[in-house]
Protein backbone atom coordinates (compact mmCIF):
# COMPACT_ATOMS: atom_id res chain seq x y z
CA UNK A 1 0.00 0.00 0.00
CA UNK A 2 2.77 2.42 0.94
CA UNK A 3 4.24 2.08 -2.93
CA UNK A 4 1.10 2.33 -4.37
CA UNK A 5 0.82 5.50 -2.32
CA UNK A 6 4.45 6.69 -3.21
CA UNK A 7 3.66 6.73 -7.33
CA UNK A 8 0.59 8.47 -6.56
CA UNK A 9 2.68 11.40 -4.38
CA UNK A 10 5.13 11.01 -7.58
CA UNK A 11 1.84 11.68 -10.44
CA UNK A 12 1.06 14.75 -7.92
CA UNK A 13 4.56 16.22 -7.42
CA UNK A 14 4.54 15.62 -11.44
CA UNK A 15 1.65 18.61 -11.30
CA UNK A 16 4.64 21.00 -10.44
CA UNK A 17 6.62 22.84 -12.94
CA UNK A 18 10.17 21.95 -10.83
CA UNK A 19 9.26 18.85 -9.26
CA UNK A 20 8.02 17.77 -12.46
CA UNK A 21 11.57 17.92 -14.38
CA UNK A 22 13.15 16.66 -11.63
CA UNK A 23 11.23 13.54 -11.84
CA UNK A 24 11.42 13.25 -15.56
CA UNK A 25 15.10 13.86 -15.01
CA UNK A 26 14.95 10.48 -12.77
CA UNK A 27 13.07 8.33 -14.96
CA UNK A 28 15.36 8.90 -17.72
CA UNK A 29 18.77 8.61 -15.59
CA UNK A 30 17.41 5.57 -14.51
CA UNK A 31 15.83 4.36 -18.20
CA UNK A 32 19.69 4.57 -19.06
CA UNK A 33 21.77 3.14 -16.37
CA UNK A 34 19.27 -0.19 -17.84
CA UNK A 35 21.32 0.00 -20.75
CA UNK A 36 24.70 0.62 -18.86
CA UNK A 37 23.99 -2.52 -16.25
CA UNK A 38 24.42 -5.70 -18.34
CA UNK A 39 28.25 -4.39 -19.52
CA UNK A 40 28.85 -4.03 -16.05
CA UNK A 41 27.61 -6.92 -14.85
CA UNK A 42 29.35 -9.32 -17.06
CA UNK A 43 32.44 -7.49 -16.48
CA UNK A 44 31.90 -8.41 -12.64
CA UNK A 45 30.28 -11.82 -13.13
CA UNK A 46 33.58 -12.54 -15.38
CA UNK A 47 35.92 -11.06 -12.28
CA UNK A 48 33.90 -13.28 -10.04
CA UNK A 49 34.00 -16.49 -11.51
CA UNK A 50 38.26 -15.70 -12.04
CA UNK A 51 38.31 -14.50 -8.40
CA UNK A 52 36.33 -18.02 -7.50
CA UNK A 53 38.88 -19.46 -9.64
CA UNK A 54 42.53 -17.91 -8.12
CA UNK A 55 41.35 -17.41 -4.69
CA UNK A 56 39.19 -20.72 -3.91
CA UNK A 57 39.70 -20.07 0.15
CA UNK A 58 39.46 -16.10 0.41
CA UNK A 59 36.90 -15.46 2.58
CA UNK A 60 36.20 -12.13 4.60
CA UNK A 61 36.05 -11.96 8.62
CA UNK A 62 32.57 -11.95 9.77
CA UNK A 63 30.71 -13.55 7.75
CA UNK A 64 29.03 -17.07 8.20
CA UNK A 65 30.97 -19.94 6.82
CA UNK A 66 31.78 -21.01 2.71
CA UNK A 67 28.97 -22.10 0.47
CA UNK A 68 29.98 -24.34 -1.86
CA UNK A 69 28.24 -25.75 -4.56
CA UNK A 70 28.69 -29.78 -5.71
CA UNK A 71 30.73 -29.17 -8.88
CA UNK A 72 33.01 -31.89 -9.84
CA UNK A 73 36.41 -30.73 -8.71
CA UNK A 74 35.26 -26.61 -8.12
CA UNK A 75 36.18 -25.21 -5.06
CA UNK A 76 34.15 -22.59 -5.46
CA UNK A 77 32.18 -20.31 -2.53
CA UNK A 78 29.35 -18.80 -3.49
CA UNK A 79 28.85 -17.28 0.04
CA UNK A 80 28.37 -13.41 0.58
CA UNK A 81 31.73 -13.26 1.90
CA UNK A 82 33.68 -15.55 -0.40
CA UNK A 83 35.83 -14.64 -3.75
CA UNK A 84 32.76 -14.79 -5.74
CA UNK A 85 30.87 -11.69 -4.19
CA UNK A 86 34.15 -10.39 -3.67
CA UNK A 87 34.09 -8.23 -7.09
CA UNK A 88 30.56 -6.97 -6.04
CA UNK A 89 31.23 -5.62 -2.67
CA UNK A 90 34.77 -3.78 -4.09
CA UNK A 91 32.74 -1.78 -6.24
CA UNK A 92 30.84 -0.44 -3.02
CA UNK A 93 34.69 -0.04 -1.53
CA UNK A 94 34.49 -2.90 0.52
CA UNK A 95 38.18 -4.72 0.04
CA UNK A 96 40.90 -5.24 1.66
CA UNK A 97 44.06 -6.39 -0.43
CA UNK A 98 45.99 -8.10 1.88
CA UNK A 99 43.28 -10.12 3.08
CA UNK A 100 42.84 -11.79 -0.26
CA UNK A 101 46.61 -12.08 -0.35
CA UNK A 102 46.99 -14.23 2.83
CA UNK A 103 44.00 -16.41 1.58
CA UNK A 104 45.21 -20.46 1.66
CA UNK A 105 45.77 -21.38 -1.79
CA UNK A 106 45.35 -17.93 -3.33
CA UNK A 107 47.59 -17.10 -6.37
CA UNK A 108 49.68 -14.62 -6.70
CA UNK A 109 48.26 -12.78 -9.18
CA UNK A 110 44.96 -13.00 -7.45
CA UNK A 111 45.54 -9.04 -6.10
CA UNK A 112 46.74 -7.61 -8.96
CA UNK A 113 44.12 -9.05 -10.97
CA UNK A 114 41.66 -7.71 -8.55
CA UNK A 115 43.27 -3.91 -8.86
CA UNK A 116 42.86 -4.71 -12.69
CA UNK A 117 39.19 -5.47 -12.40
CA UNK A 118 38.65 -2.18 -9.55
CA UNK A 119 40.80 0.34 -12.09
CA UNK A 120 38.65 -0.88 -15.05
CA UNK A 121 34.95 -0.75 -13.32
CA UNK A 122 36.10 1.92 -11.02
CA UNK A 123 37.21 4.67 -13.18
CA UNK A 124 35.80 3.90 -16.81
CA UNK A 125 32.70 1.95 -15.88
CA UNK A 126 31.52 4.89 -12.88
CA UNK A 127 32.79 7.52 -15.14
CA UNK A 128 30.87 6.43 -18.03
CA UNK A 129 27.49 6.45 -15.54
CA UNK A 130 28.35 9.93 -14.95
CA UNK A 131 28.74 10.68 -18.59
CA UNK A 132 25.36 9.06 -19.19
CA UNK A 133 23.70 10.85 -16.40
CA UNK A 134 25.26 14.17 -17.40
CA UNK A 135 23.76 13.74 -21.03
CA UNK A 136 20.62 12.79 -19.41
CA UNK A 137 20.31 15.60 -17.65
CA UNK A 138 21.24 18.39 -20.17
CA UNK A 139 18.84 16.39 -22.80
CA UNK A 140 15.59 17.11 -19.85
CA UNK A 141 16.93 20.39 -19.19
CA UNK A 142 16.96 21.85 -22.66
CA UNK A 143 13.18 20.56 -23.22
CA UNK A 144 11.91 20.91 -19.68
CA UNK A 145 9.11 22.84 -20.56
CA UNK A 146 7.78 20.86 -23.07
CA UNK A 147 8.34 17.29 -21.34
CA UNK A 148 6.77 18.61 -18.15
CA UNK A 149 3.70 19.92 -20.18
CA UNK A 150 3.77 16.31 -22.12
CA UNK A 151 3.73 14.71 -18.93
CA UNK A 152 0.92 17.13 -17.14
CA UNK A 153 -1.02 16.24 -20.07
CA UNK A 154 -1.12 12.63 -19.63
CA UNK A 155 -1.62 12.97 -15.90
CA UNK A 156 -4.37 15.78 -15.86
CA UNK A 157 -7.11 13.29 -17.31
CA UNK A 158 -6.44 10.37 -14.93
CA UNK A 159 -6.93 12.65 -12.04
CA UNK A 160 -10.22 14.01 -13.39
CA UNK A 161 -11.60 10.20 -14.00
CA UNK A 162 -10.36 9.06 -10.70
CA UNK A 163 -11.45 12.00 -8.59
CA UNK A 164 -15.00 11.64 -9.37
CA UNK A 165 -15.81 12.73 -5.83
CA UNK A 166 -15.50 15.89 -3.84
CA UNK A 167 -11.87 16.23 -1.38
CA UNK A 168 -13.30 14.86 1.61
CA UNK A 169 -14.78 12.04 0.37
CA UNK A 170 -11.91 10.91 -2.03
CA UNK A 171 -9.53 9.91 0.00
CA UNK A 172 -9.96 6.54 -0.28
CA UNK A 173 -9.86 6.65 -3.71
CA UNK A 174 -6.83 8.17 -3.38
CA UNK A 175 -5.43 5.71 -1.59
CA UNK A 176 -6.02 2.50 -4.03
Amino acid sequence: VSVIMCIRMLETFALHEETGVLIITIGEMLSRMLAWLPPVLLVTLGSAVAMNVLAPMYHTEHTPGPLRLPIDGFLGDFSAGGPFFAPFWAIYGYFDPGSIALGEGTAVIAPAFMWLYLLFSLVILINLLIAIFNDAYTRVQSEKVQLWKMVRVQIVPTHMQALALPPPFNLPLLVI
